[in-house]
């Protein structure tokens, strides 16, 4: 049912959490841009902040950063994925589906939450590109697809495709797990017997049901999306100096 490099990474966070996290000599950005931005980097100088620890962008796209093996490096993740999609390997539905669920969500969020310009650049484009590259491209591409544990017909793929972008960043912004890709494979893992069983039958009926299930699916994801943004606000000092600033006004005042 699951995927097993998914349950094998799952099971290492659960169970050896503090192991796994000092064999990196820094945090990676999902974690940084969780825990002190909330996901969400109010404006230019916010995103600049996160971008110095990292960094930059090239260093995002390049993969310079701490991360698990094999999914940082953007660019190439997503060449050697446009080559399997050519080569008829993997179904381009899911990757598709699936970043496009993640940006248009994430584009929501920021125009809900008034996330702030970036030297010109709205913050309905670079926030949703902030998501892409980090930690979910390498899922979209080789762990999504995986012909044994997602459906077997493009309607289904397309729907399993939705539910995981959807899931993915209702945890980003809601859980309390940094990262939302790992775990929302393994949850539509589970649904992917029902999918199956729903879209069997007649050729007419499956592509009629496909075509409601996944409006209504996205009807969900919208409200989810409206969910996960009224639960957020945009930060504009990590909580790090936040937390510096009030020891030094306490030791202002003490003086």
């Amino acid at each position: 049912i699951f995927n097993p490099a998914a349950v094998g990474r799952a099971v290492i966070f659960a169970t050896f959490t503090g192991a796994s996290t000092n064999l990196v000599t820094s945090a990676t950005p999902t974690a940084l841009i969780a825990n002190s931005y909330g996901w969400v980097p109010a404006n230019a100088d916010a995103l600049d902040g996160f971008l110095s620890q990292v960094g930059g962008w090239s260093s995002l796209f390049l993969g310079t950063y701490p991360g698990a093996l094999g999914e940082t490096f953007t660019i190439a993740i997503v060449l050697i994925g446009i080559f399997l999609i050519v080569r008829k390997i993997i179904d381009w539905r899911v990757p598709v589906v699936y970043l496009g669920t993640i940006f248009v969500m994430t584009a929501i969020v920021a125009i809900i939450t008034g996330v702030g310009s970036y030297h010109g650049i709205p913050g309905f484009i670079w926030y949703p590109v902030l998501h892409l590259i980090l930690g979910v491209v390498f899922g979209a591409f080789f762990m999504l697809t995986d012909p044994v544990t997602s459906p077997t017909s493009a309607a289904g793929r397309t729907i399993f495709a939705l539910g995981a972008g959807i899931l993915t960043v209702l945890i980003r912004l809601t859980g309390n797990l940094p990262e939302g890709c790992l775990y929302s494979i393994l949850l539509m893992n589970m649904m992917t017997p029902l999918i199956e069983s729903l879209l069997d039958g007649k050729q007419l009926d499956i592509l009629k049901k496909a075509k409601h299930g996944f409006i209504y699916l996205a009807l969900v994801g919208l409200a989810i999306t409206i969910f996960a943004a009224c639960s957020v606000h945009p930060v504009s000092n990590p909580k790090g100096e936040k937390e510096a600033k009030v020891v030094e006004n306490v030791e202002v005042n003490v003086l």
